[in-house]
């Protein structure tokens, strides 16, 4: 066959069966071309060449099985030609390359003075036509938001790559750069921004990558280096102008081969610094971090330099032109998912209480919204009755709460009850026969609103010394959600949690998630390379955070952003923020976006009732049956006639004269007044009214003030835990003479209350939690059983010979006279009555 012209489409039975094996052994590699050489005697050759063709999927693997006599294979290293390794390749052996290799190796196969047998090389490779367009940007923490990969918010299937976050110039490897067919360098500014730095030192060693990357790579390789991007700092742009002048120079006059971007776009024009609107998302004062306009135009810049369509010129250039071109409009979705993230951090804000509540961009209906909170709790024991106040207080009911190191156990979860929610706790054991309990710090639990209906993903549930996680289902949209909520505990291994954190953010590929959690890594201050590495880990895969303002402090200890909700969907969001009200040393964090829920209803839905089916109606039903008798068995020559009549005697016995409704909602925590929450409002005023009088002169402000919210606090506090112990006690005393109603009240305190409904029926596009309606549901569909079959036969026109023969024709014969009895035993008995099921049963009367 001619070189190039593949002989099928798919791999023939012995091939497929060789392609499986080997990707059984290596599970994380593909491979869809295969490639089949014969050799035989003496004078056969293989010329000396590499695998380097543009279509092979860069990262991938190539695989060569050997098959019948041994064959020497000599690797040639380019940079090196006297550099020469030979391998004797056996029969029935396999070799492995990887596709970077094929930039600095070449292989060959001489002919040889001795003969030699029949032999056959089959190569598998993976290819692929958008692999002629690999890219790799290596880069400093303003690329961090650019994603390769496939579907939105990526640069799509036809710029395929990869995105490594190298911080300053001596991590950046030329080696990770060989087999790309376009290379993007962009650090700098934390070499520079060092005191102590040497701006000539910092080019010569950026300089000196190049040249390195320049030799490694193919000649068709496009190298792009950024230079560093204005900052607000008037010294630090000094520095930087510096550092892009030698690196100016170095393109135009010492190695033209490689491409360098402008970005003159950035620069105010009046003070020369970093125009304010491409600014950090995080706070004015940061003098180097891009926002959301800022990562627009470097997204831009990128692509359209990979594109060709931009000419260098001089430095601080403005290089955003041809907007018009038709070539820009694939990455635009890309750019505008990198606009969406952006703008979520940039407009993530702190709210009282009063201030969400007041939110006009929240809409009244909440099945138009999934919205989620968390809360790092510090103890239920201590903190949840406080929270509770604090969640009664919003108008807007989340539909999933996330709390971390609650202390409590998946036996006593249910001890600590929210209104119109199921929770679920995840264990505190380290291993499945629960002999290692982590000790106080840990625990975490999801709180999930009725209307959702949910399952436990357990893969993904998991408690180590290095992280906890809990992950749930939801079920009942129109596609499922995942949400979960995990836990790093401050002292443990941060490199233990990446692992296990990508492990799960890998398993979450391709499904919309929602993670909430305490990661114990601060976003706003300077990284150590573990840290770094976790960002890394999660934008990488397509995940970002919601959350860019502190959520954390402690007593005299600087503010800290290490609580956040990460998500992957985040397309029609909302809002995102922090509530203000603290309920221990973490402020509760908080993110929502538009969905729809299937069938979902609210759960203060009021159901009409019709009927009425108590004892004594029931027992007046089966005796005006039972008088009634002789119609029944006279008169009903049909089905439809005995339900017409049986429905008559129910309707005489059971139905109501005027239909009721009736709301079935129970009442979690009844001892929470309008009273106590005003008093959480109250308290959110008077921490206002301190926290306005701060400056940067008295940051502790007006002591007075402070001293008048610290005594609120406390009173408060102290309330909370009269007003639920005098409910109770008052609840006690009420029911004194009553055991039934006295186990009610320790039954809703053990959290053994019956919750509100929730029932996983859906019912002609409505999701129904009415018990009595499931059941009519159920009886008509049973009930019409019969009728239906009677129907479809009559319609199928089936023509019947003889008659059809009596049900007691198909019964088997019975002996009415006859009955048979085994002899018992105490054992016997013992069994069947250890077999009952414990019951509840009431105390003996105290005035017998």
């Amino acid at each position: 066959a001619k070189a190039g012209a593949p002989l099928s489409k798919t791999f023939p039975e012995p091939i497929a069966k060789l392609a499986s094996l080997i990707q059984r052994k290596y599970d994380d590699s593909v491979v869809n071309q295969c490639l089949v050489n014969r050799y035989i005697g003496k004078d056969s050759l293989l010329p000396e060449h590499s695998d380097d063709e543009k279509n092979i999927v860069h990262g991938s693997n190539i695989f060569t099985v050997s098959i019948g006599d041994t064959y020497e294979v000599k690797f040639r290293k380019l940079s090196e030609p006297n550099e020469e390794i030979v391998k004797l390749v056996h029969g029935r052996s396999l070799y492995v390359m990887s596709k970077s290799s094929q930039s600095q190796w070449s292989h060959r196969i001489d002919p040889c003075s001795n003969e030699r047998g029949l032999r056959y090389s089959i190569t598998f490779r993976y290819v692929s036509q958008n692999s002629e367009n690999a890219t790799i940007i290596q880069g400093d923490s303003n690329t961090r938001f650019l994603k390769f990969g496939s579907g939105k918010g990526t640069f799509g299937d036809k710029l395929p790559g990869r995105r490594i976050l190298k911080y300053t110039i001596d991590q950046i490897d030329p080696k990770e750069c060989a087999g790309y067919k376009n290379v993007v360098i962009h650090c700098g500014i934390n070499d520079i921004k060092r005191p102590q730095a040497d701006v000539q030192d910092c080019a010569s060693r950026l300089v000196s990558k190049l040249d390195t990357i320049s030799k490694l790579c193919s000649s068709s390789t496009k190298i792009v280096v950024s230079p560093i991007l204005p900052t607000k700092l008037e010294h630090l742009n000094r520095k930087a102008k510096m550092f892009n002048q030698l690196l100016f120079d170095y393109v135009t006059r010492v190695n033209p081969r490689v491409g360098c971007l402008g970005f003159n776009k950035f620069l105010d024009q009046e003070t020369d610094l970093l125009a304010n609107q491409f600014g950090s998302y995080k706070n004015t004062s940061d003098p180097i971090h891009l926002g959301s306009s800022g990562i627009f135009t470097l997204s831009r810049l990128i692509i359209e330099k990979i594109r060709g369509n931009v000419v260098d010129g001089r430095m601080w250039r403005d290089v955003v032109s041809g907007n018009n071109d038709p070539r820009n409009e694939e990455p635009i979705e890309y750019i505008e998912s990198l606009q969406t993230v952006s703008s979520i951090l940039e407009n993530c804000k702190s709210y009282s209480i009063h201030q969400l509540n007041s939110q006009e961009s929240i809409a009244p209906n909440e099945d138009n919204y999934l919205s989620t909170l968390f809360l790092n709790i510090d103890g239920n024991s201590t903190n949840f009755d406080n929270f509770l106040i604090q969640t009664s207080a919003l108008n807007h009911k989340f539909s999933v709460i996330g709390l971390a190191e609650t202390n409590t156990d998946q036996e006593n979860g249910c001890l600590y009850q929210i209104s119109e929610y199921s929770s679920c706790y995840q264990s505190r054991y380290e291993n499945e026969s629960k002999t290692m309990c982590k000790s106080k710090g840990s625990g975490v639990c999801l709180y999930v609103h009725n209307r959702f209906n949910f399952n436990k993903d357990s893969t993904l549930s998991i408690c180590k010394e290095s992280i906890e996680s809990l992950f749930l289902t939801i079920t009942n949209t129109p596609e499922p959600l995942k949400v979960g909520i995990v836990y790093r505990p401050p002292n443990a291994s941060l490199d233990e949690f990446n692992k296990e954190y990508e492990r799960i953010l890998s398993e979450l590929n391709g499904k919309k998630a929602y993670i909430l959690g305490d990661f114990n890594v601060n976003l706003i201050s300077t990284m150590s390379p573990p840290q770094e590495r976790l960002q890394e880990i999660i934008y990488s895969h397509g995940f970002a955070p919601t959350i860019s303002i502190p959520t954390h402090q402690m007593p005299n200890c600087a503010r800290t952003c290490i609580d956040n909700i990460h998500s992957n969907d985040i397309d029609n969001s909302v809002i995102s923020g922090v509530i203000i009200d603290k309920v221990s040393h973490h402020h509760p964090v908080f993110f929502m976006k538009n969905i729809s829920v299937v069938g979902s209803v609210s759960p203060s839905e009021k159901i009409t009732i019709h009927y009425n089916f108590s004892n004594a109606n029931l027992e007046k039903l089966c005796e005006d049956i039972e008088n009634d008798i002789d119609t029944f068995l006279n008169s009903c020559d049909s089905f439809d006639s005995f339900l017409s009549l049986y429905q008559e005697k129910i309707d005489v016995s059971c139905k109501l004269l005027t239909p009721k409704t009736t709301k079935r909602n129970s009442i979690t925590n009844p001892w929470i007044t309008q009273g106590l929450i005003n008093s959480i409002e109250k308290k959110a005023r008077l921490y206002f009214d301190w926290r306005d009088s701060c400056t940067n002169e008295n940051p502790e402000g007006n002591l007075r003030k402070l001293s008048l919210y610290k005594e609120y606090k406390q009173f408060l506090k102290n309330a909370i835990k009269r007003a639920k112990s005098t409910h109770y006690a008052n609840q006690f005393d009420k029911h004194i003479y009553s055991p039934k109603k006295t186990w009610e009240v320790i039954n809703e305190l053990r959290g053994k209350c019956k919750p509100c409904p929730k029932d996983d029926f859906v019912i002609d596009g409505t999701r129904i939690t009415c018990r009595r309606l499931i059941a009519n549901k159920f009886n008509e569909y049973f009930t019409s059983l019969a009728s239906n079959l009677n129907e479809k036969v009559l319609n199928d026109n089936i023509t019947i010979s003889s008659p059809l023969e009596s049900f007691s024709h198909f019964l088997s014969r019975s002996s009415p006279c006859s009955i048979f009895l085994n002899d018992t035993d105490p054992e016997e008995v013992k069994e069947i009555i250890m077999d009952f099921k414990n019951g509840k049963a009431s105390d003996i009367s105290l005035w017998l």
